[in-house]
């Protein structure tokens, strides 16, 4: 009997404090739970931007090459510009000869 009641006075002086070790070891699981879901998140978020890296990354290799076709393109323009004005200084020589030779 006497030890039932030295329990009884014990709980009534201390109860307070083992209600509050469960509300913190509750909250304490609840902030796990937080703490796993925000770092899902963050692993999510960061394969994300890692497949939006790749993606740029694969634009940015195209444009590449659309560049390097571009500047290709635009040589061989050259090129061709500067034969069709070689033919026509050649076609300006070979009138002013004709000219020269009907005249004469």
């Amino acid at each position: 009997l006497r030890v039932r009641q030295e329990c009884a006075a014990w709980q009534e002086r201390h109860g307070h404090v083992l209600a509050e070790l469960r509300t913190l070891q509750a909250q304490h699981k609840a902030l796990g739970a937080r703490v796993r879901d925000a770092a899902q998140q963050r692993d999510e978020a960061i394969a994300q931007r890692l497949q939006l890296m790749k993606a740029h990354g694969a634009l940015l290799l195209h444009q590449t090459e659309l560049v390097e076709d571009t500047v290709e393109g635009l040589r061989e323009a050259e090129g061709h510009t500067s034969l069709a004005m070689n033919s026509t200084t050649a076609t300006q020589d070979s009138l002013r000869l004709s000219m020269i030779t009907t005249s004469v």
